[in-house]
């Protein structure tokens, strides 16, 4: 029997943003072994998202900085938090990931968000001026767990890998505003500009290795 040693990163993609680095990115961790041989799986995590309205999902674009030259800020999403009626309305976000990962994977979610003023005068000039707030509640669903002091980040408690080869599984984050409560809408001209950061590892020593976590928040052991 041979011993082998295992060493794989994989950066699915990265997304810099003016709010913060903020990106989707997965691991596979070193391993020791005692067989012969070993399949070494992929980590393979896909955001997801978009705006639902009155039954009908719409497609999220990112920010717009200059219409007319196609300028947009890559990676930065826009909330609309002043007019109940619209499409991008805060209350309408929905998100939701599309793990193709082989083998088991855990995974770990950060919205990084700043309320934003914007003012456009008589020459058509843009201006965003960021306001410091309290951060934007999202209701995540309930396999996902939250705890200050982490990063502000949301743990998905369970271990997720694909269906099968050409079926990914799909995981819900953020299917619905809070039930039976409305957003308090802002004045016009506010919205939320916000980056998802994502961060998938395998669920064989990653959070250890990789989030310096050796027993989940929630309690327990990975």
């Amino acid at each position: 029997m041979t011993k082998t040693r295992i060493w794989i990163i994989s950066i699915l993609s990265i997304l810099l943003v003016s709010l913060a680095s903020v990106f989707v990115i997965a691991y596979l961790v070193d391993q020791d072994t005692v067989v012969d041989s070993r399949l070494i799986g992929d980590i393979d995590v896909t955001l997801l998202l978009y705006y639902h309205k009155d039954g009908v999902d719409y497609p999220i674009e990112e920010v717009v900085i200059d219409q007319n030259d196609a300028v947009f800020k890559s990676g930065v999403f826009q909330l609309d938090v002043a007019d109940p009626q619209a499409t991008e309305y805060v209350e309408n976000l929905r998100i939701k990931l599309l793990v193709a990962s082989d083998v088991d994977t855990y995974v770990r979610v950060r919205i990084v968000e700043t309320l934003t003023l914007t003012t456009i005068n008589y020459l058509g000039e843009r201006t965003e001026i960021p306001i410091v707030s309290e951060p934007t509640l999202f209701n995540f669903e309930s396999t996902w767990h939250y705890e200050e002091g982490l990063e502000n980040y949301y743990y998905l408690k369970d271990k997720v890998k694909r269906l099968d080869a050409s079926t990914p599984l799909e995981v819900e984050m953020i299917t619905s505003y809070f039930p039976g409560a409305n957003y308090n809408p802002r004045p016009l001209g506010y919205t939320v500009q916000f980056g998802v950061q994502v961060e998938a590892v395998q669920a064989l020593m990653g959070p250890e290795m990789n989030w310096n976590l050796p027993n989940p928040p929630w309690g327990g052991a990975w």
